[in-house]
């Protein structure tokens, strides 16, 4: 019933032509996002949790914060301009905010080596002998969703773009920046190309699954009307369309090899991405059940018990999607247009003062 009346708005309110580039400035997409991430919850044994379509809105509506809020600091990049990225307070929320995509992105590469290895054995030890481009592929739901959807991907390819932009900042003379933000902008870059998976390699992969899915979007003869609504059908669903299912083997055929060799793989296969919040498993359950992320400086922070030391501190909680976020007045260098985002959840839901005892 849910889906019902939500692909009645979809189809309302984002023409065929949405599914496309300018995202970032179409107002209507947070809030209808805001709607489908808390309109399918699922009861399990250790409570609710979010199912396949509202986990992926939500991730969405957080890809699409960061993406925003990067662009912002972008802003501060003219002539003398940045200065305000001095102020530690401030630098640490974006340092925090470049940290996190980086672990999406590693996260989403993790999943396409383990899928690309587990197809390598699977045909080695003769378990599968049908042709390689039938094989599917063993990928999270969730992950083939993000890498699928033109939403997700958008957003992914935007964050990536503002990336190179800290790099270009720093080493372009005609951005003229204020001698004193230098230092700020430099360690941004740093940060943003640091192993062990530097920003353009994911890149390339966003990049080659745009050009797949396109490519087979055309092979199938689908016009605009129909690759939109096979976009709806993964946005509403979480069902990829048959013609897409190919577009992921491809991809860890033809180019994760050129890019294997450039990433620390058993970097990435070590590290632990709990606290992205992406997993619906027990581990994900129990983590955060001592911890929280702040949705907008993207770190973590433990939760009190009743009675606790710390109890009586107060944060600020969504009341529609119940992220959380630190209670804090805004630095006196943040940018107005920053400030604003403190004032509302990546959902546009508002906040609420909650006591850490009472979460």
């Amino acid at each position: 019933p849910n889906s019902a009346w939500l692909e009645t708005i979809l189809k309302l309110i984002f023409k065929d032509a949405d599914f496309g580039s300018t995202l970032e400035k179409h107002s209507l997409l947070p809030k209808f996002l805001s709607i489908q991430a808390g309109s399918s919850w699922k009861t399990e044994e250790n409570g609710l949790v979010r199912s396949l379509s509202t986990s992926f809105a939500w991730t969405t509506l957080v890809l699409r914060q960061v993406g925003v809020f990067f662009a912002g600091v972008l802003n501060s990049c003219k002539p003398n301009g940045g200065s305000e990225y001095r102020d530690p307070a401030l630098l640490e929320i974006v340092m925090n905010n470049i940290q996190y995509i980086l672990e999406i992105y590693k996260y989403l590469m993790d999943s396409l080596f383990a899928a690309a290895d587990s197809l390598s054995a699977q045909r080695q030890n003769g378990s599968d002998s049908g042709p390689a481009q039938q094989t599917p592929l063993t990928l999270d739901p969730l992950v083939t969703l993000l890498l699928l959807s033109t939403w997700s991907r958008y957003f992914l390819r935007y964050s990536s773009r503002a990336l190179r932009g800290f790099a270009v900042a720093t080493q372009s003379p005609q951005y003229g920046l204020n001698p004193e933000s230098i230092p700020a902008f430099t360690r941004m870059a740093s940060l943003a190309e640091s192993l062990p998976l530097r920003f353009e390699y994911a890149e390339k992969i966003f990049s080659a699954v745009d050009r797949f899915s396109m490519g087979a979007y055309q092979q199938a003869g689908m016009d605009v009307s129909a690759r939109a609504e096979a976009e709806r059908g993964m946005i509403l669903y979480g069902r990829v369309p048959e013609v897409l299912k190919g577009v992921l083997p491809m991809v860890v055929r033809e180019v994760l090899p050129s890019v294997r060799g450039e990433v620390n793989r058993m970097a990435l296969f070590v590290g632990d991405y709990t606290w992205l919040g992406l997993g619906n498993d027990r581990t994900s359950r129990e983590w955060g059940k001592k911890y929280f992320v702040d949705v907008f400086k993207k770190k973590v922070v433990k939760r009190v018990e009743k009675g606790a030391k710390g109890g009586e501190k107060v944060v600020r909680k969504c009341v529609k999607c119940g992220e959380m976020t630190e209670d804090m007045v805004p630095p006196r260098s943040m940018p107005r247009t920053l400030a604003s985002n403190l004032t509302k959840c990546a959902c546009e839901g508002s906040f609420v003062h909650v006591k850490m005892e009472d979460l």
